[in-house]
Order: C-alpha cells, then structure tokens, then sequence
C-alpha cells in the first residue's frame, strides 16, 4: 500500500487540538504517512480558523476537516470547504439538519491533550509562527524537556500502559468550577449552563464525600471562583490538581468520576481515564463516539450526584465488573483514542470512501 502523503493546515496550538498534531507525528516518525505542514496566523472564528479547528489535505486531494470545538454546532464554511468533517463532539440531531451531512460529517472520538514523547520539528515550527517572540524561550524548553524534568506537558508514554488491576477500590473525582462571567459577552442560556454543570460537580463531591470517606479523593481545583463559590468542595490541596500531580495520582486510582463539560462535550478526563485504563462512573453522554464506546461496559452512567455514588458503589463492591471494565477501556484506547490510532481511523475513513 502506498505510504498516504498529508499537508497539515493549522493556525493554532490550542490543546484540543494536539492529539491531532500528535497522531500525525507519530504516524510520520513511523513511517506511515508522510506529513507536510503548513501553519498560518489565526483569524476570526469561522471558515476553519477556530481554534480547536485542524485541516489535512490527504494525498493533495481529500479535504480533511478536524473539528475539536467542545459544542456539536457543524460550521457550514468548514464543511463546504472538506470532503470529510470529523466531528469530536458528534450529534446526529445536528448532522441531520445538513443535506449529506450522514456523507460527509463522521464522528472523530475521546479527546484529550497529549503530546509526543519525542521532540517534534512541526511543533518547533508552530511554536516560531504563532508565539509571540518573547514566549519563545519558555516554550522551546517545554519542546525540547521531552523527559519533563523542567516543565510538564501529559506525553504519549504516560497513556496506553497496562494498569493495576489489584489496586485497592478507591475513586477519584478532581475537577474544575467554571467561572460563568469570565466572558461579558457571554449569553444568559451559557451562563446557566455553566452554572448547572458547576451545581452538578459539587454535588457529586459532596455525595461522593459523604458515602466513601477516605476511599474518596475529589475536589475542586483552587481558582479564585472555586475558592469564593465552592469553598466547602475544594480538594484537599492545591498541589493536587497540577497536571503533574494529576497524571500521578490517577495511576494510584482504580475507578474515577466523569461529569458533563462545556457546552455538553465528554471531557477530556475520559479519554485520560480510558489511556490509563480506569473504571469510569459518568454522566450520560451528550455526543456519540466510534468503537461501541457504551453503558455498562466501558461506564455506568448515572444522572444524579446519589446514582453516581450507587455506581461507585457498584465498581467497589464487584471486583470482576471493575477489573473487566478497566481492561475494555484500555483496549479501547488503543484502538480508538490513542493519538496515532485515531487520525489514522480518520485517514481509513476517508481512503475507503
């Protein structure tokens, strides 16, 4: 089969969008395509220059549009302009309105920011075309510090290793709180939205605390909204919810809490949890994703902060179900969510069409 030659077009370092720029570097240094790049200024939010937006032109014909936004809105101008349109958060209610839409617009699966173990000249280019010269130093160390000794970002080799399967069961449920009135322009029906999903992540801490005590470790991170509106669900430190101490703590943990995020998207704790092969309790999901990703095999869902500590409950008490669970979504992720294995679904995709 012929290698697949691929132009990446992207104007943005956003982190949704690494996985993307990861997977076509990995499939690149492994000699599975052949990757171009080429990188411009952003630009107003439409026609493919929103941040979480990412083009590749596949064998200088197919038009491959990748769109990592958090809400299901399909953006008209991306979808004239690509012959393919992969969609993380997936509505098939949304893609129906679009005539062919069922054609085109496919969905792209679990995101999450992850970056390569090794050093990346493309990334050393986005880094000199879209930073401002005076960030330059502090993000070439981050490029170059593959081995995270002076700085961390959540590399590939920390996702996709067998986890503990005797582990304890213990939970893990560290979260933000969303400030509501950060943006002025913000509408009322964001606002509330907002506001619902923080009401949401409180009050399964607070149950979570309740019902399991020291088996439970949860909280909000220390922002300054956290700090004002949610004091009383804070997690017990600060230095617990750095990335770093994030990625560590959750290798110590056999099931973890997922709660709906923005704009109803699956949040990026899910696909952490399925790299890391967790048990996963979570809200129903808004979005559809590829692999068969469902209820009672790779999560129990639960739609009230007391269904979500009776599944807890469930994993905790059934060491089969949990074990079984934590192995599936592994699995899972090596063939879904892991960076390289998802851009070349999305590659297939297209070559087979």
């Amino acid at each position: 089969m012929p290698v697949p030659d691929c132009q990446l077009i992207t104007s943005s370092r956003d982190a949704r969008v690494e996985q993307i720029h990861t997977g076509l570097f990995e499939l690149h240094r492994t000699g599975r395509i052949r990757l171009r790049q080429t990188v411009s200024r952003p630009g107003p939010e439409a026609g493919g220059v929103h941040p979480g937006f990412v083009k590749v032109v596949l064998d200088r014909s197919l038009r491959l549009h990748f769109d990592l936004a958090d809400g299901g809105e399909i953006n008209p101008a991306a979808l004239d302009g690509s012959d393919f349109y992969f969609k993380r958060s997936f509505a098939p209610a949304v893609v129906a309105r679009f005539p062919g839409g069922g054609e085109k617009i496919h969905p792209l699966g679990l995101n999450f920011p992850v970056y390569p173990n090794h050093r990346d000249p493309f990334s050393f280019r986005r880094i000199l075309a879209l930073e401002k010269a005076a960030t330059w130093p502090a993000e070439w160390i981050r490029w170059a510090d593959t081995g995270n000794r002076f700085s961390f970002l959540p590399r590939e080799r920390f996702f996709g290793g067998e986890p503990d399967y005797e582990l304890p069961p213990k939970v893990l449920f560290l979260v933000r709180a969303w400030d509501p009135h950060d943006r002025p322009d913000r509408p009322k029906d964001k606002i509330d939205g907002i506001h619902a999903v923080n009401e949401t992540r409180a009050a399964c801490i607070r149950v979570l605390r309740d019902a399991f005590s020291d088996r439970f470790l949860g909280g909000f991170s220390h922002t300054d909204f956290a700090r004002q509106h949610y004091p009383d669900v804070l997690a017990p430190s600060a230095a617990l919810t750095t990335k770093r101490s994030y990625i560590e703590l959750l290798s110590r943990f056999p099931i973890c809490v997922a709660t709906t995020g923005l704009h109803g998207s699956i949040g990026w704790k899910v696909g952490e949890y399925t790299g890391l092969g967790k048990a996963i309790v979570s809200e129903k999901l808004c979005y559809q994703v590829p692999g068969n990703f469902v209820d009672g095999r790779n999560f129990l869902e639960f739609s009230t902060p007391e269904e979500c500590a009776n599944r807890v409950n469930t994993l905790c008490s059934d060491d089969a179900l949990r074990r079984k669970m934590m192995a599936e979504n592994l699995q899972y992720y090596q063939q879904w969510v892991r960076p390289d294995q998802l851009v070349w679904n999305a590659l297939q995709t297209a070559l087979s069409s």
